[in-house]
């Protein structure tokens, strides 16, 4: 009986000890969120077009405190073409327990991969330390390879995933023009997962 006793007592120190870690790793999120927000706008980010109503933007940001907190943003990036030029996006939320940051490059002509990648990666590089977090040579590695990867570190998770979206994107999408992309690339930011 004192053994299963104590092997119920070591598995609820154990949740708490797991708990506490990913609540220190979630709070750097809630001021680091808008924070990144605001600087990226500096940079001369802007709020995505709003598709409904062409030639304005959506609104970049809400917060409702204690509650949630959402911004997105795009950047044009110069492109070889003979299609719609690339772009990075960002994507940053928190409902309070499940915060993250999700970079994307948007990639329509295949000559511009190289470079948009390249672009994400150095975002990435840039933006990361100023928060606290340093990303890891591999990841920025993967991400300008295009390839996936996901690392840890410390509490904090580094994941790229690309995409294969549509081969023929560069010849059926003009710059102004809707449509598929031909590859994109998500670098999620997040803090480690319960229990993880």
């Amino acid at each position: 009986m004192n053994h299963m006793i104590n092997r119920f007592l070591l598995g609820a120190l154990i949740v708490v000890a797991t708990n506490d870690a990913h609540a220190a790793a979630v709070a750097p999120f809630s001021t680091a969120l808008p924070q990144l927000c605001k600087t990226l706008q500096q940079q001369g980010w802007m709020a995505p077009e709003d598709l409904l109503n062409p030639g304005r933007r959506q609104t970049a940001e809400i917060n409702v405190p204690g509650v949630m907190y959402l911004c997105t943003l795009e950047h044009r990036l110069s492109g070889q073409g003979p299609g719609h030029r690339p772009d990075l996006q960002v994507l940053l939320s928190d409902s309070g327990n499940d915060p993250s940051i999700i970079f994307s490059a948007d990639i329509w002509c295949e000559r511009d991969r190289a470079a948009a990648l390249t672009a994400l990666a150095d975002q990435l590089a840039k933006e990361m330390p100023a928060l606290g977090w340093s990303v890891p040579k591999e990841t920025l590695a993967a991400v300008r390879a295009g390839a996936a990867r996901t690392q840890r570190s410390s509490a904090i998770v580094f994941s790229a995933k690309p995409i294969a979206v549509d081969s023929r994107a560069c010849e059926h999408v003009g710059d102004d023009a809707l449509g598929p992309v031909w590859m994109k690339l998500d670098v999620t930011v997040e803090p480690v997962a319960h229990g993880k």
